[in-house]
């Protein structure tokens, strides 16, 4: 009877979250059915706990990998979290008379993001999500006027009398584009500074405001040269049209006549922005 010698190697992603595969173990029976028992713990997080599962092997000492096809058990699609997790791997079918005293054994951990009603923030609002290359990003603009914790945002009103004019704060507050309640549904609200940096946490749980690293990361994936991402002002050739979403409320016509106008998913709003100077707002 042919026997294989597992070597077991670990590739596990969970896109910006984190995902633990351990305890693995891959041992051929002695029945002589030339069957493989792969066996491992799951472990993922609050926003992440289903995952497609794959799994490769390796003849030639990892140069390369091809990918196992002839399972059951915990593999594939909409596999849950926890411990004990196994699956069998019909080695005689797949891989044929093969004689070879070691193979490299690699798995793969991809999540399957919560339902988008798994993404509520305290205030009620639902948000749909998108995946990007190895991240996941909300696809529509926040709007929630309260902290994690339940402690209420300042809302400041363009015409805001003194101390509380938005030039003037030093605590967290927002607003929505020209204080016009129907386009806080639209665009979402427009945070300070102060919002974003409160200990509080203006995102749900798991959730945060992306660094500028991560976005130099969401367009390299999208095409940019990092020579670009890493630069300031105009940079990089379509990825602002990839990212963008709506055309009928941009006004830019190279934007919006791009051929790849909204592929990534990532739905960019013109939703401006106000000025920290003296709490007007603008749109571009």
């Amino acid at each position: 009877m042919n026997r294989i010698i597992f070597i077991l190697t670990l590739s596990a992603f969970l896109f910006s979250q984190t995902a633990e595969i351990t305890n693995i173990t891959a041992s051929q029976r002695t029945d002589g059915s030339r069957l493989v028992d792969v066996c491992y713990d799951l472990q993922g997080d609050e926003n992440f706990n289903v995952f497609t599962i794959s799994a490769e092997i390796s003849f030639d000492n990892g140069a390369t990998y091809q990918a196992i096809t002839m399972t059951t058990g915990n593999i594939g699609g909409n596999v849950e979290e926890g411990g004990g997790k196994c699956f069998v791997w019909d080695f005689g079918s797949e891989a044929g008379e093969l004689y070879t005293a070691n193979a490299m054994f690699r798995l793969t951990a991809d999540s399957v993001p919560l339902p988008p009603e798994g993404y509520v923030d305290i205030d009620g609002n639902t948000y749909e999500t998108v995946e990007i290359g190895e991240q996941v990003w909300m696809a529509e603009n926040l709007k929630v006027t309260h902290y994690r914790d339940g402690s209420e945002i300042q809302y400041v009103q363009q015409e805001s009398s003194e101390p509380n004019v938005w030039e003037n704060l030093s605590t967290g507050a927002y607003g929505y584009y020209n204080d016009d309640l129907t386009h806080q549904e639209t665009y979402g609200n427009l945070y300070n500074w102060y919002t974003v940096d409160d200990s509080r946490g203006l995102c749900m749980d798991g959730w945060h405001v992306p660094s500028d690293d991560e976005y130099k990361e969401l367009e390299i994936f999208l095409g940019m040269s990092e020579s670009d991402a890493n630069s300031t002002g105009w940079r990089g050739t379509n990825e602002g049209s990839k990212l963008a979403g709506n055309a009928d409320l941009w006004n830019s016509g190279n934007l919006e006549n791009n051929s790849e106008f909204g592929t990534s998913g990532f739905s960019a709003f013109p939703a401006g922005y106000r000025n920290y100077n003296n709490g007007y707002y603008n749109y571009g």
